[in-house]
């Protein structure tokens, strides 16, 4: 259910930020975005840590990052990885 959840979840969140239907898969953007709605659930802390020398901290430091621009409208840069940039509209 989780795999399910996150591809339907970032086409959908592609398709309607684009206007353009996903045919093949959302690009990391909108699947970093579906995987963060799940930030709080056990299952998303038993994959992503936020232990720095955990396998998966830089993937947990990308979808935590890539969310944060969005919700935040900011810039961040990281030294690692260099600039996340938000690619949507800011809501009013």
């Amino acid at each position: 259910m989780f795999e399910n959840y996150i591809d339907v979840m970032a086409n959908a969140l592609q398709e309607f930020q684009t206007g353009i239907p996903v045919n093949t898969g959302a690009t990391q953007l909108y699947q970093d975005l579906a995987m963060s709605t799940l930030s709080d659930t056990q299952i998303f802390k038993d994959r992503y840590s936020s232990d720095y020398n955990a396998p998966t901290y830089q993937e947990t430091k990308r979808i935590t990052y890539n969310r944060k621009t969005e919700d935040d409208n900011k810039t961040i840069d990281d030294a690692e990885n260099g600039k996340y940039i938000p690619k949507g509209k800011p809501c009013n």
